[in-house]
């Protein structure tokens, strides 16, 4: 019977050395998953912060995004709503660097709080505004979200 796969975790590489005992390559930092070796370029003495968060943002973009439809809105992120549109609409769009931008500023603010769909109101798209400073730079992105949020 074969060994279960491990899960993701952070390895350290040594140092490699030709026969000489010159230094062919400094060791460094990985993400080990299955066969995927990410090397993180992070050397020896990184703080272990760093580290773990490196980690958990390899772990969070590995994340499959549900896309099962008729879920009550307190079940369904609003960061996963936004990589929905962003993955499937924003390519299409004229100006999709534009697009991507508003929806990065979208997710700075909401994909970090960790809000549902349940929790979108006035009182947080008004949070949005403040949080932004203007309301002509924070319109856009809104309706960015708007989009994405009515996008089948």
């Amino acid at each position: 019977m074969p060994y279960p796969r491990k899960t993701a975790r952070l390895w350290f590489q040594p140092a490699r050395r030709d026969a000489t005992g010159r230094l062919i390559e400094r060791g460094v930092w990985c993400i080990r998953d299955g066969r995927i070796k990410r090397r993180l370029g992070f050397g020896e003495g990184t703080d272990r912060n760093a580290l773990e968060e490196a980690l958990a943002d390899y772990i969070n973009a590995k994340r499959k995004i549900p896309r099962d439809r008729d879920r009550h809105p307190s079940e369904v992120m609003i960061a996963d709503v936004i990589s929905i549109y962003a993955e499937d609409i924003a390519p299409q769009d004229a100006r999709p660097r534009e697009v991507a931008a508003r929806l990065g500023k979208l997710l700075d603010f909401l994909g970090v709080k960790q809000k549902r769909l349940s929790d979108l109101n006035a009182k947080l798209c008004a949070e949005y505004v403040t949080w932004r400073g203007r309301e002509p730079a924070a319109r856009p992105e809104l309706e960015d979200l708007r989009a994405a949020v009515r996008y089948d």
